[in-house]
């Protein structure tokens, strides 16, 4: 996988606690009930995208596993997020979408506290190379890491992990609908501050909808590939399961191989 799905996503990633580097939020939850707002991500809103993704994928076992080092290095952590959300918001073929919600210690200041990533398939626009598995890892000579991201990751899990994942993705995914069909959910994160307050959700809704008015009647279908935590989310919003597959750790602990399940889903647009 790549370094990104979420972290779908799966995209995954984060520091032990709420940093400097992240002030997207309040640790007191706000009771405005304000209708979210979804637009389009700017180049100005890459810090905050990389707060929340570090955030909302924050504890996830399978993204600890992968970036072994990660808390003991969270400002090179910040910055390899950053990098990959940088490339993102350059690649004309991906759109990010962020919610806006009332800054829990600032309610009348809007602030992203969401955010989705969708690729476009070749139906749309000529598709580029780009990063089709969330928050996760390429080998090291495929992804050409920079030094903040081989401080945090432990090459030998990413690699394994990616393997698998990958050897999923293409047997139940992409051999059904291949890539040039596929309008793929890559990563979908709300900030911890901000979940259960439906802002997933309307991202999720939105990028259907933007699905819908640019399909123009092309084969083609909305895929993502959800983690345990997220899969209700996506049941609950009419999405279908394809197949569930797991993956399974490198290490052997009191007898014990660790894995973690994902669903391979799909929604008709």
């Amino acid at each position: 996988m790549s370094w990104f799905q979420i972290l779908s996503q799966p995209l995954a990633i984060l520091v032990l606690q709420v940093s400097w580097l992240c002030s997207v939020a309040s640790a007191t939850q706000s009771l405005l009930t304000t209708a979210i707002k979804i637009r389009n991500a700017t180049v100005n809103d890459a810090e905050q995208i990389t707060c929340i993704i570090q955030e909302a994928f924050r504890g996830a076992p399978h993204v600890k596993y992968v970036n072994e080092f990660m808390d003991l290095h969270p400002r090179h952590l910040f910055n390899c997020l950053l990098g990959g959300v940088s490339t993102m918001l350059d690649n004309p073929d991906v759109m990010i979408q962020v919610a806006l919600l009332p800054n829990n210690s600032a309610p009348h200041d809007l602030v992203p506290v969401g955010v989705a990533i969708w690729e476009f398939p070749e139906a749309w626009p000529r598709i580029s190379p780009s990063w089709t598995s969330g928050l996760f890892l390429h080998s090291p000579d495929a992804l050409e890491m920079d030094e903040d991201c081989l401080l945090i990751v432990n090459i030998s899990r990413a690699i394994d992990f990616d393997h698998q994942f990958s050897a999923a993705q293409r047997d139940y995914l992409d051999k059904s609908y291949p890539k040039s069909q596929q309008y793929y959910l890559n990563t979908l994160g709300t900030h911890p501050d901000y979940q259960r307050r439906g802002a997933g959700g309307a991202l999720v809704n939105s990028g259907i909808e933007v699905g819908k008015k640019s399909n123009r009647n092309e084969n083609v279908t909305a895929t993502l590939i959800a983690t345990e935590a997220g899969e209700p989310l996506y049941l609950h919003l009419s999405w279908e399961s394809i197949k569930n597959f797991t993956v399974k750790s490198m290490d052997v602990v009191a007898g014990v191989r660790e894995q973690w399940r994902f669903d391979i889903m799909k929604h008709d647009i």
